[in-house]
């Protein structure tokens, strides 16, 4: 779940019937309205998300959203129009098995955002697990980020820095893209 502001907010779940399953708010939460079917892009069989951690879904500005996706596909859906309309963009982290694809994203602006992911099961096994993009999602790039037994201590920093930023702070986001 994300919140562009105190009242309007955005959540959701795996797949059903071949489309995540997304609800938006106007009134800070205290009610839900789900989007329609046809409103949304369909998921591909065997993608979903790992929505339990609630970083997989980012919010920037008054309007963008980005949610990312695992299993048999890593992808990035997005909407610059808090829903109305998506597109979904290919990533190359690491997917095709139930344990890998992109855990957490997040974006400093419409267009920089990060993503982290790899393969839970598999920590230390090698990969892609950071990736960057400059174009608000459509494409990402690999970052010098290999996974050389280092993918727990990225996700703590990551977690940690997403904790850090959730009040918006640009100062904060700054610090950790110019790194």
């Amino acid at each position: 779940m994300a919140f562009w502001d105190a009242q309007n907010g955005i959540a959701f779940s795996d797949p059903v019937d071949g489309k995540l399953l997304l609800i938006r708010t106007a009134d800070g939460g205290k009610t839900w309205r789900e989007f329609a079917p046809d409103e949304l892009p369909a998921t591909i069989e065997g993608e979903y998300a790992f929505a339990a951690s609630g970083t997989c879904v980012s919010v920037f500005g008054e309007n963008n959203v980005w949610i990312a996706t695992g299993g048999t596909a890593a992808r990035v859906f997005t909407s610059t129009n808090r829903g109305q309309s998506w597109q979904v963009f290919d990533t190359k982290m690491r997917s095709g098995a139930p344990s890998q694809g992109i855990f957490s994203l997040a974006f400093r602006d419409a267009l920089n955002g990060v993503a982290v992911g790899g393969d839970y099961q598999q920590p230390e096994q090698p990969g892609n697990t950071l990736l960057r993009t400059t174009d608000g999602g459509k494409s990402w790039q690999i970052t010098g980020w290999r996974n050389e037994n280092r993918l727990s201590v990225l996700r703590s920093i990551f977690a940690k820095w997403r904790a850090k930023t959730a009040d918006r702070s640009r100062s904060s986001r700054m610090q950790f893209f110019n790194r």
